[in-house]
């Protein structure tokens, strides 16, 4: 299952005045992630096991399963994230989510007529540990009084791994995307990269280079696996609905668990021998309630579900729980595979 365009476009579902009641079907909020994620990033991104069969990312492309948050300086515990700028000798720049690690003598992006990573704020840095398939090394900041991002997207096929493609902001007010399509770079899975990397935008105004790079992905032991026995099946709603279809590869369906608390739903839901993994889904910014933060559960977290779905080829559902009364909340570090996964 792909978690990493789920956790990183889910802050759409809930963006248009953070409704306190979800809407009717996941699939009318999946629409609305698309239409809000195309108008913000420019690009729409695969949705991973939600449309494919929803994107960590696992919807779509602007939320975050992010496993790993920092600021300057070392994070405590999961990995130690970490955003070091020291000027000491090379590396110069180094940046671990606990997840992906990217350390360069030398970084510069180019957007707007003006070079950032010359005197940054401080970087939060992210990462979603996605699947076996993809994982995203995510920095965001503030410089020259503006809003920075730079998103790496990798991918992996079992061989190899390969960075995919980069996302930066264009420096303006509002910003919008750059994208810088791959494949960029690769390596045998299991191994870094070294080398170096430099792209310029179609209208050579905007580009972005990492010089004396070392890049880790796809690290041993932090490649999040989906459950596995899990038995592909038909999931009748609570309702009851047994003469359904067989299942096909890559269909979603939505579930109805409306009126359950997600301890309830667990309970349902293994009922049916079908595996679950939960998305803690909040706000993260008062005046901006598309900016929000997902978090990877393995086990149910506290609050109050607002969507689920299910790959009934794969027998994986996927619920969605958010705070009682949807408050906004600080972004935590959380474990690099998410809580409660072992």
């Amino acid at each position: 299952m792909n978690d990493q365009r789920f956790e990183r476009d889910l802050r759409a579902v809930l963006a248009e005045d953070a409704p306190d009641v979800a809407p009717a079907t996941l699939r009318v909020a999946l629409q609305q992630v698309v239409a809000a994620t195309r108008d913000r990033r420019g690009t729409v991104h695969r949705m991973g096991p939600v449309l494919s069969a929803v994107a960590s990312s696992a919807v779509m492309g602007l939320i975050l399963a992010t496993v790993a948050v920092s600021w300057t300086g070392r994070a405590p515990g999961f990995g130690g994230a970490v955003d070091d700028r020291s000027p000491g000798p090379s590396p110069a720049f180094l940046w671990d989510s606990g997840i992906v690690v990217l350390a360069a003598g030398e970084a510069r992006i180019t957007a707007g007529g003006r070079e950032y990573l010359v005197d940054p704020g401080p970087i939060a840095v992210h990462s979603d540990a996605g699947s076996e398939t993809d994982q995203t090394l995510e920095l965001e900041w503030r410089e020259h009084d503006r809003e920075m991002r730079l998103y790496f997207y990798f991918e992996a096929d079992g061989e190899k791994w390969w960075l995919d493609r980069i996302q930066t902001r264009d420096g303006r007010e509002p910003a919008e995307w750059l994208t810088y399509p791959g494949p960029l770079l690769s390596a045998p899975l299991g191994e870094p990269f070294t080398g170096d990397i430099e792209r310029t935008s179609p209208d050579g105004q905007d580009g972005f280079s990492l010089e004396g790079m070392r890049l880790e992905a796809f690290r041993d032991g932090l490649i999040r696996q989906d459950p596995e026995g899990c038995q592909p099946t038909r999931p009748p709603r609570p309702s009851g609905d047994a003469d359904r279809p067989a299942p096909e590869p890559g269909v979603v369906e939505d579930i109805d668990l409306s009126g359950m608390t997600p301890a309830e739903a667990a309970e349902w839901i293994a009922g049916r021998d079908l595996c679950v993994t939960w998305r803690f889904t909040y706000r993260t910014h008062e005046d901006d309630p598309a900016m929000m933060y997902s978090e990877y559960w393995c086990t149910p977290p506290d609050g109050e579900i607002f969507g689920g779905y299910i790959d009934e080829s794969e027998g994986i559902a996927t619920v969605m729980v958010r705070p009682v009364g949807n408050p906004v909340l600080e972004m935590r570090q959380q474990p690099p595979l998410g809580w409660g996964c072992g």
